[in-house]
């Protein structure tokens, strides 16, 4: 089976895209929001985000609420996909690596500050990476983990420290290299990461604890199946539901669910209805259920399911109108799930497809993106929006970025 990397090289390819130069025009990309929403915009097409009245300025305030939409914001230095994005405590969001083209990796690291809406550098790695997790930490600290240069996976970890101007340190580093992993903060403030592989043929069984208290690593016990690709997420009271990834040969169909207590792992007695990777396991905090979307393997899926912990069952709820893998899934203050541009298929240009799981009508259409993306990030924001910035478009590598307003 093909892994990660190559699904980003394929999908490269097809396009018939190499190292990619220019940069995102910003102006052309108002333009054309305002070309094709009008509605948004007033006098000279620039996106009015103030008084809601018809673009001719007539009716100002009586237009209602303004109806959800993405607007451009200014783009990064470098082109990126396949990189982090965390939410710091300062209202800035620090973006990490990721890779440039091909498998050319990047060390460098860069700031959004929300309030002036414009990026600053951030520093360099002391290794470029791509495909690794970035955690944000209860010191307010940003743990970056493995990832891939080229073609080898990473055993090492660096900390972020936003205080006085930011700084890059070095971690003790894992006792397994690994890239397309997972890592989640568990309540206790230690970080289990988990899967992911050593290249882009097979996968891990092997996860690990770091505590932030001790800046020490240690081993917590194998999951019960290799999982490359895989998704994960914490479950309400403390655990962990490994889903899906790809082992030496296919996507698997099965779950893990990792207890705190005992520091182990154990299958979930049900499988889903179809193996999954590339896919995404986000938690609705209404519901108490995880929501699982898409896959690459073998299939591009537009099947969705929702895992119950406490019946520890499945059940489907609902299908996409596009299917993808390799997109975005972020859980919202308004209590849906927003699912982001991805790849339709191994072959296939990344989409620009947006659409909303709201727990109590199902699956909801929103705006398209302003520009397909696949490898992206999605950044929840304290206002209710979703920041999205780099990832796969359809001319190579991204610098772009985009904000959506709910």
């Amino acid at each position: 089976m093909r892994g990660l990397l190559r699904v980003a090289a394929a999908g490269v390819l097809a396009l018939g895209l190499q190292a990619v130069g220019g940069c995102l025009d910003v102006d052309a990309a108002v333009e054309e929001v305002c070309r094709k929403k009008p509605e948004l915009c007033a006098d000279g097409g620039v996106p009015d985000r103030d008084d809601g009245g018809a673009p001719d300025g007539s009716g100002a305030g009586d237009a209602g609420p303004a109806e959800p939409h993405w607007e451009p914001v200014q783009s990064m230095g470098a082109r990126r996909f396949g990189h982090t994005a965390t939410l710091l405590g300062n209202d800035k969001v620090l973006v990490v690596g990721g890779f440039e083209a091909g498998n050319a990796a990047v060390a460098t690291t860069e700031l959004y500050d929300l309030a002036s809406s414009t990026w600053t550098d951030a520093g360099t790695l002391s290794a470029a990476r791509a495909f690794h997790t970035a955690t944000m930490l209860g010191n307010g600290k940003v743990l970056v983990v493995g990832g891939r240069v080229g073609t080898e996976a990473l055993r090492s970890a660096m900390l972020y420290d936003p205080a006085d101007g930011g700084s890059w340190t070095s971690a003790r580093s894992m006792a397994n290299a690994r890239a397309s992993h997972a890592a989640v903060l568990l309540s206790s403030g230690a970080v289990l990461v988990m899967g992911g592989g050593e290249d882009d043929e097979g996968g891990l069984t092997t996860s690990e604890l770091y505590e932030p208290d001790t800046e020490m690593w240690s081993s917590v016990g194998n999951l019960t199946a290799a999982r490359n690709a895989l998704a994960a997420t914490e479950l309400p009271g403390g655990g962990v539901l490994a889903v899906g990834g790809y082992g030496h040969i296919d996507a698997s169909d099965t779950a893990d669910v990792y207890d705190v207590s005992t520091r182990s792992w154990t299958a979930a007695p049900n499988a889903m209805s179809e193996t999954r990777s590339g896919h995404t396991a986000t938690l609705v905090p209404s519901l108490g259920q995880v929501l699982v979307v898409g896959s690459a393997g073998p299939e591009f899926s537009t099947s969705t399911q929702l895992y119950a912990p406490s019946t520890r069952t499945w059940t489907d709820s609902g299908w996409l109108s596009v299917p993808r893998a390799h997109h975005t899934a972020t859980a919202l203050t308004s209590g849906g799930v927003l699912v982001v541009g991805g790849l339709p298929g191994w072959d296939a240009a990344p989409v620009k497809d947006v659409a909303l799981y709201d727990p109590d009508r199902g699956w909801v259409s929103r705006p398209e993106l302003l520009r397909p993306r696949a490898f992206h990030t999605a950044t929840p924001l304290k206002d209710g929006g979703v920041l999205v910035i780099g990832g796969l478009g359809a001319e190579g590598a991204e610098r772009s970025a985009e904000q959506y307003v709910p």
